[in-house]
């Protein structure tokens, strides 16, 4: 550090040591209670006797029109929803992304033993392709599956990768 930074420091270390308490004993109401204008209330006026609040909030709108109590809207509330099936023991939801490897057929998995056949369905738009596991193929992280490039593009835009996609096999 050099002297100068020192210089600066330690005035203005002394300047806001003095400057502060001034401002809090110069802006501070002598006597006075707390005021509300801050807070945007109106200050009572002097002597006003304290009142009770009798506020009580009214119920949502959208209850107990038209005769139809709160629990009856809860009862009719809750529509069926209909959820998909959960996958089954040789089926994954995963991520699928795409690579030129050279074999046209082949993808690489880390959800399938090397060999297995692959049917992989685009969750997004239905198109359906099958490959080949093959060994020596990276798989990066928030991926299942690396498709050819070919296979990819039967399945979607190359530009629209990764793409979530269920893999059965």
């Amino acid at each position: 550090m050099q002297h100068s930074d020192r210089r600066r420091l330690v005035i203005a270390a002394v300047f806001t040591t003095l400057a502060l308490p001034a401002l809090w004993v110069a802006n501070a109401e002598r006597g006075a209670e707390p005021s509300l204008g801050a807070a945007g209330l109106p200050a009572p006026a002097a002597g006003a006797p304290d009142t009770d609040s009798t506020y009580v909030p009214e119920g949502p709108v959208f209850l107990d029109q038209d005769g139809i109590t709160a629990e009856e809207l809860a009862s009719t509330a809750a529509a069926p929803v209909q959820t998909p099936a959960a996958p089954a023991a040789n089926e994954v939801r995963a991520m699928a992304s795409f690579k030129r490897l050279g074999d046209i057929g082949a993808c690489g998995t880390n959800v399938a033993l090397a060999g297995t056949t692959l049917t992989v369905e685009n969750v997004d738009n239905g198109r359906i392709v099958t490959c080949r596991a093959v060994l020596g193929v990276t798989v990066p992280d928030g991926v299942a599956v690396v498709l050819d490039t070919a296979l990819m593009a039967q399945l979607t835009d190359l530009s629209e990768a990764p793409i979530p996609v269920r893999v059965s096999w």
